[in-house]
Parts: structure tokens; sequence; C-alpha cells
């Protein structure tokens, strides 16, 4: 028998006994698959230990599917499910297109993961890691650190169209689109870029949820405007869109105030940018103004004196006929 001959696999998962007992004709072959077995065992019974102590423990993904990270461990491999990553990790693909999260995933493929063992099955065929419970601790002593109106600062680290995603203290969280300015926010990729520093103030705490702001470490231009101006009063700022039902007006701090279409002339509309044209410059008369609903209605024609009535002219053309007629 030739010892220094050998086919054995270089990666094995054996779970059958009498697989590993069946002569196999060469001795190397058969102490290789036994030790990596006992390896497996060992790694095995550790891996439990793991689960009980709920001990964190550092791994490395070796492959990626759509759905799960697989790490290799004595050539058995176990998984990560998507579920299980940190927001800093977990795939913010628009669409949940397949293509990209996958290639996401990929990304991840021999990066550090601190993981606890969440789920070990009796045969050792499926051993869960989760990353989220790993970090739990670390959330929780974040949560209890903060309160209520503190200000932090943390690194942008995703943007979406409704969130910005925020990382501070080695934990992601997020900040709604509405909580990023105080005016419109069509698309946050404009207020802030991954990688930036910004600073956000917590405006609520909720079991294991923090909300962010962004535009509360401002006063609400609303109360600025409504000690500034009154309904009569005529202020001056560009045109910042127009739309089917009137022009909006810039104001301070963003807000937009609205020239409805009845507004624009004392004539007929047939189209607004006959009137006016976005990036002009117009005055208007505050004619509503209720800042507790957000809301400011505008006049252009309300600065202009309204032609005479064509039933006038009418009236006058008749007494002159009249006149005539003596």
């Amino acid at each position: 028998m030739d010892l220094k001959k050998t086919n054995a696999p270089v990666n094995t998962i054996t779970y059958n006994k009498s697989v590993i007992e069946e002569p196999t004709g060469n001795v190397y072959e058969a102490i290789t698959i036994m030790a990596k077995r006992a390896n497996q065992i060992k790694s095995l019974t550790n891996l439990s230990k793991f689960r009980t102590s709920e001990e964190i423990i550092t791994v490395r993904p070796t492959e990626a599917n759509k759905g799960w990270l697989l790490v290799d461990i004595d050539g058995l491999k176990w998984f990560i499910p998507v579920s299980q990553l940190t927001p800093l990790n977990y795939p913010r693909v628009e669409g949940a297109d397949p293509a990209k999260i996958l290639e996401h995933l990929e990304g991840l493929v021999g990066k550090e993961f601190k993981v606890k063992v969440i789920n070990v099955d009796e045969m050792g065929k499926k051993i869960i890691f989760s990353e989220k419970a790993a970090i739990s601790e670390n959330r929780d002593k974040a949560l209890g650190s903060l309160k209520v109106g503190d200000v932090v600062e943390g690194t942008v680290s995703g943007i979406l169209t409704y969130w910005l995603f925020i990382t501070f203290d080695g934990l992601e969280w997020l900040v709604h689109v509405s909580e990023i300015d105080w005016g419109h926010v069509n698309n946050p990729s404009k207020f802030a870029k991954v990688g930036q520093k910004l600073k956000v103030k917590v405006i609520g705490l909720d079991n294991d949820k923090i909300s962010l702001s962004v535009k509360r470490l401002q006063e609400n231009p609303w109360d600025v405007l409504s000690r500034k101006y009154k309904v009569g009063d005529t202020v001056k700022a560009a045109i910042s869109r127009i739309s089917q039902f009137g022009a909006f007006m810039e104001l301070d701090g963003g807000i937009q105030g609205l020239i409805h279409l009845s507004e624009i002339s004392h004539g007929v509309v047939k189209d607004i940018r006959d009137f006016v044209k976005v990036g002009e410059e117009v005055e208007a008369k505050i004619i509503n103004f209720e800042p507790k609903e957000k809301r400011i209605g505008l006049s252009l024609k309300a600065l202009v004196e309204a032609p005479a009535k064509e039933e006038k002219a009418e009236e006058v053309k008749v007494e002159a006929k009249v006149e005539e007629t003596k």
C-alpha cells in the first residue's frame, strides 16, 4: 500500500459515522478524514458553549448569497442571515434589487465581524450567527447614556429617499426626511453626503429606538417668521418653483409661501410662466398666515390696482348715448 498516495478531499462535511469507519484502502486518507471530523466536532462543541455563554466571537465570511453570509469553520459552513446584520452592513438597496443585494453582500466577504451564536441544531447542520445580537450591549449602553435634547456628532453612513443614516459610538441610527430641514426636502442627498460629519439632536427615546433631527438644531423658522411678518405685509423673495395651481416663493428659513393661481393676476391666467419665472425676485402681499398649520398665502394681484369692471364701462357708454339724444 502506498501511504503517500491519497485523494483525501480538501474540504469535507461528514455526518455519517459509518462512512468514516468504512474501509478506505488508504490509512493516510482515513486518518486525515477522522482528524478533520474531530476538528469539526470540537468546533460544534465550542460553538454550542458560545451560545450558552453568549460570548462574542470574531469571524470572517468566505462566501455570500442573496440571503446569507457564509462562514467556514473547520470545513463546516455556518450562516449570518441578512436579517441578523447591523444597519451598518445591511444591504440598503432601492427597490430590493436581488443583484444589487448580492453585490453588496459579496463586498462584505473577508470583512471581520463580531457575532454571537443564536442557534445551534442538534446535528450541527445549521449554526446561526448574529451581528445584531453582538452589539446589543453597546446599543443598550448608548440608549442609557442619552436623553431627549442631547446633541451628538456622527458620520453620515448612508442615504435613502426618506432617510439619513447616522453612525456614532459604533452604532447606526436614522434621521427621517421630515427631520432633515424645516423646508421641503425631496432629495436628502442635497443636504448631506456619505462620510460627512453631522450634528443631530435627540428628539425621542422609545425602547430600543432613538429619534434624531437635524432641523431642530435651529429655531423653527415659522416662529421667526411670525415675529417678523403679519397679514397685510409685503415680502420680497425669489420664485422657487411653479406648479399647476400656483407659484412658490422661498422666504426666510427656506419656508415656501404659495401664490395661488387665483392670486397671480386680476386677468385670466393661462400660463403662470407668462407672469413669473423660477429664480425671479418679486414682491407679494401676505393675505393669509397660519404658522401653526405651516401655511402662508401670498398675492401678486393684491399689490396691483384692479382695472375698472366692464360693467361700469358699459354704463358710461350708455349714459353718453343718452346725453347725445337729448
